[in-house]
């Protein structure tokens, strides 16, 4: 077993403050080095859906800790009466959601039972932090949603609009989700000497019929995230020997190319005398 061991009881906000380099730096830097750099000092405020985010995972990871850090508002109060806003006082440093949200969580629960009760388990390891140095000497951390007991796989919550197959890959693509994955996969193998074999997401609708969907990326994919996460070091390590410049994503002119989906399909051909319902739809 590695000497470094996870900090179990770590809050999630000293996680945070310290300047280890997560799972986002390693995605920011990829996107390019001005965006790296602007959220190292970033005060991010968080948005509704942050805090909605936020209050669902507290909820299904930490429910001992949800009354004393989330505030559930009923319809009935106001926030801008003078009442209201004597019962937001009294939250101080709570989240706040509405009841209506609130009322989806046994629905959304009752879904991941049924979807995912076999590997989402009672004695998993929850929200607990680690660090370790990668390449480079680079201090890194990651935060698991839920670890299981012998450390073989990890699951992630994800809220969304969209949870079918189509949507969700998409997502992935999107915030590059695999480095994430992988980075965490990475990080558990550095700090424990084991390697987890999966990292699942459970991704949860947010509207109704509030779909539950478990996914996992296959190792091509994880495999083409390990080299990503590389390179991201290797651009973290190389700001340290050079004069940082904001030059947004590329310093020349990107010339931009049509997909191959729109190269490749056939054109219509469109005769005279024919209606608008002749036209082929493609």
């Amino acid at each position: 077993m590695n000497q470094q061991v996870p900090l179990i009881d770590m809050s999630n906000k000293e996680y945070h403050q310290d300047d280890a380099k997560s799972s986002t730096d390693m995605r920011n830097i990829l996107k390019s080095d001005e965006l790296f750099m602007s959220k190292l000092t970033e005060i991010i405020e968080p948005t509704k859906a942050m805090q909605q985010g936020t209050a669902l995972h507290t909820y299904f990871l930490e429910r001992d800790k949800f009354k004393d850090e989330v505030a559930v508002k009923s319809s009935d109060i106001k926030l801008t009466t003078k009442a209201g806003k004597e019962w937001v006082a009294k939250q101080k440093d709570k989240i706040i959601i509405d009841e209506e949200f609130f009322n989806i969580f046994p629905i959304i629960e009752q879904k991941i039972n049924s979807k995912a009760s076999d590997i989402f388990k009672v004695d998993g390891v929850k929200e607990a932090s680690f660090f370790w140095k990668d390449k480079y000497d680079i201090n890194c951390k990651c935060r698991p949603d839920y670890l299981s007991p012998d450390f073989s796989y990890m699951i992630d919550l994800k809220t969304t609009t969209d949870a079918s197959p189509r949507g969700f890959k998409s997502s992935v693509i999107k915030f590059n989700y695999a480095v994430q994955a992988q980075f965490y996969i990475r990080g558990i193998e550095q700090c424990t000497d084991i390697k987890p074999s999966k990292f699942y997401f459970i991704v949860i609708e947010k509207t109704k019929p509030y779909h539950v969907e478990l996914y996992d990326l296959d190792e091509t994919w994880l495999s083409i995230a390990d080299k990503d996460i590389d390179e991201a070091l290797y651009r973290i390590d190389s700001l340290r020997s050079r004069d940082y410049k904001a030059n947004g994503y590329s310093t020349e002119c990107t010339t931009l190319h049509p997909p191959d989906y729109l190269v490749n399909r056939e054109k219509p051909q469109i005769q005279t005398g024919l209606s608008i319902n002749d036209i082929p739809l493609f």
